[in-house]
């Protein structure tokens, strides 16, 4: 299980906060830019940028936000990766398995053999080193 990191170091703070102020001067920027108020689009960045910057000179105050957006983000980030994970399951592999299965087709050699003594495959032996270095 992924946990949410409750004691973020001062580096990370620091990054938060600057990351904070860039996303809400382009967050503010497209709504002015789309026809928003400009007072209602200053005061939102002037907000976001009294945070940023305080966290930026004292970054533990940045770490109840810090807190409290990775709490919020969480669930998020829980529902979307385990959405794309099962969309590529059952769009992608399970298809490639099914057409693999109908077309008879055997890629790892795990069908059984009764005539076969051993299932045993010999390796050639390399002989020169910088073959190592081209593994493809």
């Amino acid at each position: 299980m992924i946990a949410v990191n409750k004691d973020p170091s001062r580096r990370e703070l620091r990054q938060f906060g600057g990351i904070w102020l860039v996303f809400f001067t382009a967050a503010t920027g497209v709504y002015w830019y789309r026809g928003g108020t400009a007072e209602i689009a200053l005061a939102v960045w002037g907000a976001a940028a009294l945070a940023a910057l305080a966290g930026l000179a004292y970054p533990p105050w940045m770490r109840l936000l810090f807190v409290g957006m990775s709490y919020l983000a969480f669930p998020i980030g829980w529902v979307i990766s385990h959405l794309l994970l099962a969309l590529i399951y059952y769009l992608v592999l399970t298809p490639i398995g099914l057409i693999l299965k109908i077309s008879g087709r055997d890629p790892l050699g795990r069908r059984l053999d009764p005539t076969a003594s051993s299932y045993w495959v010999p390796l050639t032996e390399i002989k020169d080193a910088k073959r190592y270095f081209r593994q493809f």
